[in-house]
């Protein structure tokens, strides 16, 4: 609609909690036109765009405001992942995505620096950041959702400082592109859900680090008539009964250490420590009673596998039983094998002690070749049968260990 210019209406930020209680106390006159996107990383905070003006900071019930990026007029999406703030845009020949100044920033002017190697092309809305290899530091790998029909939902992985393609799945009705998009991480599962104006979408991609996307979209909502979908997100939930400072751990073959620091505790009776393998399903292992000291210890003396997932399920006194957050623990002993010849024409010898499994992976992410129950140290796999292009060999030993190594057929 046409609506008052926002130097004499002013502009309303809703703030929303996990009750559904709204605060509307945040309003502001800057002429930026039509607010797009906002994010706050602590619920007080609070930074938004639009189409034009930049990116400006206020606090929680205040009128006043702050450009503090003036590089981008024409903005997309703001989003936090970690202390930093990111912002999409379809703007000139700029980056598409890329960092609002470093860190944290409430004042002065700061730079727009775009994500190196993405394309300067595309109309990218929403995104995720990933951390899905143990050997790279950060988020390394991104997913986007793109306006551009024909583009829908593209991944790329963090190669050294550059951003590469990892391909992109089309929206499945054509000439149409995709508005929001998020998702959740376990291991190498990325859940995505993502939109049009009219479908809500739910994608799982499994090849993991630097590896081509592989899934399908999957509806799960249509908006209905005279009714449209523009992002998506997930809502905010309830605070644990006690305030977990930290939740961390420590894995090798023959042991696996949690330790976790708690702040307060109300009528907390016990923990139990669960362990999942796929990150979904999860067991129960151990239970340690509440002490109220503020300081949890937990050992187990056998090794569950090489990547796994942890979680407390808190319990109190009455019986409610609310879980923490998920973490991932990797086994840092490797796999000792050999891949030759690499590359390869008519063969590869694998070679190593305690082998269990071996899959043949192509760039789509599909297992073209798989073995188990290796009696061999050593074991021959032709290679004629295969197309010429780029594979990766995933091996797996009796202790779950995992190695993936790339493989040239020629």
């Amino acid at each position: 609609t046409s609506v008052s210019s926002s130097l004499t209406i002013n502009r309303t930020l809703a703030f929303v909690d996990y009750l559904g209680n709204v605060d509307l106390s945040t309003s502001v006159n800057i002429d930026m036109g039509a607010i797009r996107t906002a994010a706050s990383i602590d619920g007080t905070s609070v930074w938004f765009a639009g189409e034009k003006k930049g990116t400006i900071y206020a606090l929680k019930g205040d009128t006043g405001k702050a450009i503090i990026c003036n590089d981008i007029t024409n903005s997309k999406c703001l989003m936090f992942y970690g202390n930093q703030l990111y912002l999409s845009t379809a703007q000139g020949t700029n980056l598409r995505i890329g960092k609002i100044g470093e860190g944290i920033c409430t004042s002065g002017l700061v730079p727009y620096n775009g994500l190196a190697g993405l394309p300067t092309t595309g109309s990218p809305n929403q995104y995720f950041f990933a951390d899905l290899d143990p050997v790279v530091q950060g988020y390394d790998v991104l997913y986007i959702a793109d306006n551009l029909s024909g583009t829908g939902l593209q991944k790329y992985s963090k190669v050294g400082t550059n951003w590469v393609s990892n391909g992109n799945i089309p929206v499945p009705v054509t000439a149409t592109g995709l508005k929001g998009l998020t998702a959740s991480a376990t291991g190498n599962i990325v859940t995505i859900y993502s939109n049009t104006a009219s479908t809500l979408y739910k994608l799982t991609d499994t090849t993991g680090y630097n590896v081509n996307i592989f899934g399908t979209f999957s509806t799960l909502a249509e908006a209905g008539l005279n009714k449209a979908f523009t992002s998506v997100c997930f809502s905010p939930v309830a605070p644990l009964p006690v305030q977990l400072v930290s939740f961390n751990g420590r894995v090798d073959v023959n042991k696996t250490d949690l330790w976790w620091t708690t702040a307060s505790e109300k009528d907390i009776q016990h923990y139990n420590v669960e362990y999942s393998l796929d990150g979904k399903n999860f067991k129960y292992l151990s239970s340690v009673e509440a002490n109220n000291t503020g300081n949890y210890f937990y050992s187990n003396q056998k090794s569950l596998g090489n990547t796994v997932f942890y979680r407390l399920a808190v319990i109190e006194r009455s019986g409610k039983c609310i879980y923490s957050n998920i973490l991932l623990l990797k086994n840092s002993a490797v796999v000792d094998v050999k891949i030759m010849p690499n590359p390869a024409t008519n063969y590869i010898n694998i070679t190593g002690k305690d082998i269990a499994r071996i899959e043949l992976i192509n760039e789509l992410g599909k297992v073209v070749f798989k073995q188990k129950s290796i009696n061999s140290n050593c074991i021959s796999i032709p290679t004629t049968a295969y197309s010429k292009g780029v594979y990766f060999v995933r091996i797996t030993d009796s202790r779950n260990l995992i190695k993936t190594e790339k493989l040239i057929i020629k």
